[in-house]
């Protein structure tokens, strides 16, 4: 299912829309993740597994690095660490390092 498909435009979109504003505000954000897993599996099921690994391996990494508040070093191992095992750079610091023209590394190392 792609985002410009009519299904995806006349059925799954408001489908989703009604359900999550039916929804009491404590399960929206769960029925969201499900929604969007549905998405994925629908073009490709091979990868929902590996989608899954990394929703929840990003999600523990982040829990780590901000508990690890008063140890600034011990929060940029933990960060590389997960752009590392990622393959890839945040996305939140890719528009900004390219419009700036600094390396990717640097941005997360200077964290």
């Amino acid at each position: 299912m792609l985002l410009n498909s009519l299904f995806f435009i006349f059925a799954f979109l408001p489908v989703v829309l009604l359900i999550y504003y039916l929804l009491p505000a404590a399960g929206r954000n769960l029925f969201l993740v499900a929604a969007s897993l549905v998405f994925y599996a629908w073009g490709d099921p091979v990868y929902l597994v590996l989608l899954i690994f990394s929703a929840v391996f990003h999600y523990i990494m982040g829990l780590q690095i901000q508990n690890a508040v008063q140890d600034k070093r011990h929060r940029k191992m933990d960060l590389i660490f997960a752009a590392a095992v990622d393959g890839k750079q945040p996305s939140a610091y890719t528009d900004r390092c390219q419009r700036a023209g600094a390396s990717h590394w640097a941005v997360i190392l200077y964290v």
